[in-house]
């Protein structure tokens, strides 16, 4: 407890869900960007996948609400955001996330 960031996708109800395939299949990147954009330093990368085990609940079309969620309870510990440089002068974190439908 209290030694890491948690990553989580859960999808809620939309507008254009009707025309949309179900259930939800495909993968979710999310990335932890380095600031220092030096060319040697590296992003927090991992991907959430609806076709894992586990996750036949989460990709489900949602009628109300939102579903259960999919993710990471250990996404990146505080240690190492704190020696690789995510945080800027700031204290803000910059999170890439993107979709990726097969």
């Amino acid at each position: 407890k209290d030694t890491h960031i948690s990553a989580y996708i859960c999808l809620l109800v939309g507008e254009n869900d009707e025309y949309l395939p179900w259930p939800f299949k495909g993968e979710i990147n999310i990335e932890i960007l380095n600031w220092l954009e030096d060319g040697e330093s590296t992003h927090h990368k991992m991907t959430i996948s609806f076709k894992d085990e586990g996750a036949e609940n989460s990709g489900k079309r949602i009628t109300n609400g939102e579903n259960p969620g999919w993710g990471y309870p250990k996404f990146l510990s505080h240690e190492e955001l704190q020696e690789k440089y995510y945080l800027d002068d700031r204290d803000m974190l910059s999170i890439r996330i993107q979709s990726v439908i097969h």
